[in-house]
């Protein structure tokens, strides 16, 4: 069998030449585009003849009406940040008062301790997550009661709770990030807070704040905090 040689055709497809067609489409375009323009040419023709056909009275009050849409806008743009700016002021004012009321009943709860027992007491803890296994706890001592002068002694935090299923103790000075004072010596109340890294795999349960008096009438005083991550107690100083 022969075998042809030479160069593989290509399959070739005929479409009809219509020149017609795109010289139409470009009339168009170029109408409609016209047209557009001559409506917009003739809209600003006709405003300024509009403007140029009124009296000079009429202008006069074209131009203060104009001024006084512009000014009610910037009033109405002072009114709107006035607005703002009060209702940010009626918050921090609403947050500075409850802060106060707080602060009242925290000091009430010192000065009239009701059936509470006078003298050293743990009066409150609080603890604050701040983030990973990063904790901020904050304690307050006080002496509750009439004070009779200033009282000392010794602090000591503990960390309840476990690891593998195993019961452990861990001692705040073991894994408070600083170096943690433990002395007190105050005469009404005395703040504490330490920032501390709990250990991968220990879950706290409940921590514990005993506080040791020194002097011619010692005491102890122990109190137990469920593990709560809360807001961070005020900084009631001395």
């Amino acid at each position: 069998m022969a075998r042809v040689r030479g160069s593989k055709q290509e399959n070739l497809v005929l479409k009809p030449h219509r020149p017609m067609r795109r010289i139409g489409y470009a009339v168009g375009l170029f109408l409609v585009v016209s047209l557009a323009l001559g409506m917009s040419f003739m809209m600003g023709r006709q405003h300024e003849a509009n403007r140029l056909s009124l009296s000079p009275e009429q202008q006069q009050q074209l131009v203060v009406v104009k001024s006084k849409l512009a000014a009610l806008k910037r009033d109405r743009k002072v009114d709107q940040l006035a607005l703002e700016t009060s209702r940010k002021t009626i918050e921090e004012l609403s947050a500075e008062i409850s802060q106060l009321k707080k602060s009242v009943a925290f000091y009430r709860s010192i000065m009239e301790p009701g059936n509470s027992p006078p003298g050293l007491q743990v009066h409150d803890l609080g603890v604050e997550h701040l983030g990973q296994m990063r904790y901020r706890v904050n304690w307050v001592l006080a002496q509750v009661g009439k004070s009779k002068g200033t009282i000392g002694g010794v602090v000591k935090v503990n960390f309840w709770g476990a690891s593998a299923d195993e019961k452990r103790v861990l001692s705040l000075k073991n894994i408070a990030e600083d170096e943690i004072q433990n002395n007190f010596k105050f005469r009404y109340l005395q703040h504490f807070n330490a920032v501390v890294h709990i250990p991968e795999g220990f879950v706290v349960e409940k921590i514990e704040v005993v506080a040791e008096s020194t002097g011619k009438n010692p005491m102890t005083v122990t109190r137990e905090f469920d593990w709560v991550t809360q807001e961070t107690l005020a900084d009631v100083g001395e």
